[in-house]
C-alpha cells in the first residue's frame, strides 16, 4: 500500500482494496479520470465512490452529474447495490444533477461545456466531491481548445479542495482525448473486462472487471497491481481474489 502524507483527511472510497491502491483514498483537491469500455463497471464505481464519501464525511456533501438516471432512477440503482443514499439525499448532503446531453457537435459542443463548468463552480462549498457520470458525450469530437479549457476549469476546482471525478466511456473518445485527459489529471483510473476460468479444471468462463490505477497524485505507475471484481446483486463490488486468466 502507498502511504500519501497529507494535511486534510482523505475521502474514502467505501472499498479498502480500492482505497490502498489510492494510498489511502482520494486526496481532496484531486481531479479524476475514470475510463473504460461499456460493462467495465465504470457507472458502479462511481456510485460507491459517491456512498463511501458521504459515510466517510462529517459535514461534506456530494454532487453527482448523471447522463443515466433520473433523480429517483438513480437512488433505486444504489439501493440495488446496497449503497443506501436516500438519507443522504433528504438532508441536502447528496445532490443529484440528471444530464440530458445529446451529440452535439462544434460550437454547441464548447457552450455545453461552458454550461457544465459554469454550474459545477456554482456549487456550494460543502460539496467537496463532484462526480460527472459521464463526460463522454461532451467531449465525443470536441474539438482540443474547448476540451483543454474545460479540464483546466475543473483543475482550478480542484485548487479550491475541491474533488472532481470524470467518468468516460473510452471507446467512444479520440486518442487524443484521452491523452490530454491523462496528461491533465491527478489520478488515472482505467478499467476493462476480461475472461477468467471459474476453477483450473472447468472450462465455464466468466467475465471479471479490471481496475488498474494508472496514474497517482500527478505521477506515472509503471509498477501497478490490477484489482479485480464483480459486481453482484445487493452487494455491489466484490473484489475477488487471483484468477487464472485467460490470455
Amino acid at each position: 500500500m502507498l502511504k500519501v502524507t497529507t494535511t486534510k483527511e482523505v475521502i474514502s472510497t467505501g472499498i479498502r482494496e480500492i482505497s490502498e491502491e489510492l494510498g489511502g483514498g482520494i486526496r481532496p483537491g484531486t481531479l479524476m479520470f475514470i475510463e473504460g469500455q461499456s460493462e467495465s463497471g465504470k457507472s458502479v464505481l462511481a456510485q460507491h465512490l459517491a456512498c463511501g464519501a458521504l459515510r466517510g464525511f462529517e459535514k461534506g456533501a456530494v454532487a453527482y452529474y448523471t447522463s443515466e438516471y433520473s433523480v429517483a432512477g438513480l437512488i433505486k440503482q444504489m439501493d440495488s447495490l446496497s449503497l443506501g443514499v436516500t438519507e443522504h439525499f433528504l438532508a441536502d448532503r447528496l445532490r443529484i444533477y440528471p444530464m440530458t446531453v445529446r451529440n452535439y457537435f462544434g460550437e454547441t459542443q464548447k457552450y455545453l461545456l461552458q454550461v457544465l463548468l459554469a454550474h459545477l463552480s456554482r456549487l456550494p462549498e460543502r460539496f467537496q466531491l463532484v462526480i460527472i457520470d459521464s463526460v463522454t458525450l461532451f467531449l465525443t469530437h470536441a474539438k482540443l481548445r474547448p476540451t483543454l479549457d474545460f479540464f483546466q476549469g475543473c483543475r482550478e476546482l480542484c485548487q479550491q479542495d475541491r474533488t472532481v471525478v470524470l467518468v468516460a466511456n473510452s471507446l467512444a473518445l479520440g486518442k487524443e482525448t484521452l491523452s490530454r485527459a491523462y496528461d491533465l489529471s491527478d489520478d488515472y483510473l482505467a478499467l476493462r473486462t476480461e475472461d477468467a476460468l471459474q476453477e483450473s479444471d472447468q472450462l465455464e468462463q466468466r467475465v471479471l472487471k479490471v481496475l488498474e490505477v494508472t496514474k497517482l497524485n500527478g505521477a506515472l505507475r509503471p509498477r501497478r497491481s490490477v484489482i479485480r471484481f464483480e459486481i453482484r446483486p445487493k452487494t455491489g463490488i466484490h473484489i475477488l481474489p487471483f484468477l487464472k486468466v485467460n490470455v
